[in-house]
């Protein structure tokens, strides 16, 4: 989504929940019921152009996630490598660390002879 797109899209959400605002505050005991049905209709409308704009985000974020998958498993495969071989250093040291201890046995063997 483009910078102007989304600047207008978030100066008009803001507009929607200001105006959803102000026709919350109004006191509607003092109105009579054509004044009810009609403030209904406006918290209606604006309630669900709010909806409609942010089911657009989830679509565009759901489609920006959906592009991303194969990247996504591409990068998993090698932090599964990575993972791999960093197991494979560690078996090694532990081989290497095996190997000095026992050369160090063997020199504790000869230094006492």
């Amino acid at each position: 989504m483009s910078n102007n797109i989304k600047k207008s899209r978030n100066k008009c959400l803001k507009n929607l929940y200001a105006m959803k605002l102000k026709l919350l505050r109004i006191d509607a005991d003092e109105l009579s019921q054509d004044k009810k049905n009609k403030l209904a209709k406006k918290l209606d409308t604006c309630s669900r152009n709010i909806l409609t704009l942010e089911t657009a985000d989830l679509k565009n974020l759901s489609s920006d996630f959906i592009d991303k998958v194969p990247e996504l498993l591409h990068i998993t495969e090698e932090l599964k490598n990575d993972l791999n071989n960093l197991n494979n250093a560690i078996e090694i040291i532990r081989v290497a660390a095996g190997g000095l201890d026992t050369v160090a046995g063997i020199v504790k063997l000869i230094a006492k002879a």
